[in-house]
């Protein structure tokens, strides 16, 4: 499997583009914040560079080996498989949280009607069978969405000049509450999509290895252009609807898309953010789906990426419609305000802490011969 894994640069910025706007500015951050949105996202996007520096820093210390492989190397083999069965269950949450995420728009939107566990299994074939097709394929695909889902944006930013029921003064006033009223904001949303950037320590041993020096820069451009898109795009949907219901609305981009069209050319845009919707969340879902794998199968030597993509899917399909946590309280508050800052922010502190004190003065070549007991071939030929 690991000839199918290998991306480059642009591959991984455009994961990590979409992967941001996925649930993000479709479940809309503007949903709290309203018109402070764009302070909000400003402040966010630099924490989340921040915590981007600190997970590329701790896959740089250990020369970019698999995040597995840096656990056990870090806190022994015994406790850093018991870390990884920890990040490999986070990891299984957040697939099966954003699943539900896309099951219950698609019983809104598409579907209205149907089976909870029916549409589960529909949406898991096709996530099995991109998995199955590797990373390097996802990766391709996701540079031809990535502009797919640009071009169907447009339309909708361009309701600024075409609409008359854009009004401005919805946009303000601005910070009437001071920056202590905004403050939770910022840290939902820091950790609530950015801080989720953590599932990129699993990914860049994939990228090309004359290619990793150029990670971080990379990984900023791609922050920058989510805080740009997901920034037009929920001070749009303040302008079109208001503050207030855009808070009430559960998918405010889809409902501020079906009030505005293009007159003589689109009347209506709603198709187009089903698109925009089920394209961006689809490759955040595929993304977890695919390192909860790869999670798995580092576990013992005799796990295969199949045999562990099978066990996944049986777990998916038994515990996702019993496990229907798609609720508003808990997911904008207590999972990111309580549950992602332990494995996005406090972890990768005490394991770049350990590495630092241990392994900074290492050499390059020392840390590539280290015996780390993987399980898994992780070598790529770029």
């Amino acid at each position: 499997m690991d000839q199918t894994r290998e991306i480059n640069l642009n591959q991984m910025m455009t994961l990590l583009i979409l992967f941001i706007i996925g649930g993000s500015a479709l479940s809309s951050t503007a949903r709290y914040s309203g018109q402070n949105v764009w302070i909000v996202l400003l402040f966010a996007g630099a924490a989340g560079a921040v915590m981007f520096t600190l997970f590329h820093r701790i896959s740089k210390i250990h020369q970019f080996i698999p995040f597995p492989d840096v656990l056990k190397r870090t806190f022994g083999k015994f406790f850093g498989s018991v870390l990884l069965i920890v990040y490999a269950g986070f990891f299984l949450f957040r697939t099966i949280s954003v699943g539900n995420y896309m099951t219950a728009m698609a019983r809104e939107t598409l579907m209205v009607g149907a089976n909870h566990r029916t549409v589960v299994i529909m949406l898991l074939l096709s996530v099995m069978v991109s998995a199955m097709y590797g990373l390097k394929n996802i990766g391709r695909t996701s540079e031809i969405f990535l502009v797919i889902i640009l071009i169907c944006m447009t339309p909708f930013l361009l309701a600024i000049f075409t609409s008359d029921v854009f009004k401005t003064q919805n946009l303000i006033p601005i910070l009437a509450e001071g920056m202590p009223g905004i403050a939770q904001d910022i840290a939902r949303t820091s950790f609530f999509p950015y801080g989720e950037l953590v599932i990129f320590l699993m990914l860049f041993p994939y990228v090309k290895n004359v290619e990793k020096n150029r990670i971080l820069r990379r990984g900023y451009i791609g922050i920058a252009i989510t805080v740009a898109i997901i920034i037009a795009i929920d001070l749009t949907i303040v302008a079109l609807i208001g503050a207030n219901l855009t808070s009430n609305f559960e998918y405010s981009f889809y409902n501020a898309m079906q009030l505005v069209g293009l007159r003589g050319f689109l009347e209506r845009l709603d198709p187009l953010a089903i698109v925009i919707m089920v394209a961006s969340e689809y490759f955040k879902l595929l993304l977890y789906f695919f390192i909860t794998i790869v999670a798995i199968e580092s576990l013992y030597k005799k796990f295969t990426f199949k045999g562990s993509l099978m066990f996944i899917s049986v777990v998916i399909v038994i515990f996702a419609p019993v496990v229907n946590i798609h609720e508003t309280g808990f997911m904008m508050d207590i999972v990111p305000l309580r549950i992602l800052p332990i494995f996005e922010l406090a972890i990768p502190l005490i394991i770049w802490l350990v590495s630092e004190l241990r392994f900074r003065k290492k050499k390059a070549g020392e840390i590539r011969t280290v015996v780390v007991n993987s399980p898994v071939d992780y070598s790529l030929n770029p």
